[in-house]
């Protein structure tokens, strides 16, 4: 059972797909795109398109991480004190 449980987590790893995540967009910022191509530019390229989409999308995933991060920092004092006071509580 064990090395069922492993097999499923290195499967859905993010390691076992180390690209997937340069070239996903989220589907609603994909299809406003598109839709806006086809009304305002429907000649341009659709591989030009999406080229950018990741690239706009990485630069501001990489923003959030930065964000997250420094919110992490920010309140990690905080997290540790309630969870010894929950651990405390249930003594």
């Amino acid at each position: 059972m064990d090395n069922h449980l492993q097999g499923l987590r290195d499967l859905v790893s993010p390691d076992a797909f180390p690209y997937e995540e340069e070239k996903w967009v989220p589907a609603d910022l994909y299809e406003l795109a598109h839709m806006s191509k086809l009304e305002m530019a429907p000649g341009f390229p659709d591989e030009a398109l999406n080229a950018l989409l990741r690239a706009v999308y990485r630069g501001s995933r990489k923003r959030e991480q930065r964000r997250f991060q420094e919110l992490k920092s920010r309140h990690k004092d905080v997290i540790q004190d309630l969870k010894r006071q929950f651990d405390h509580a249930g003594e």
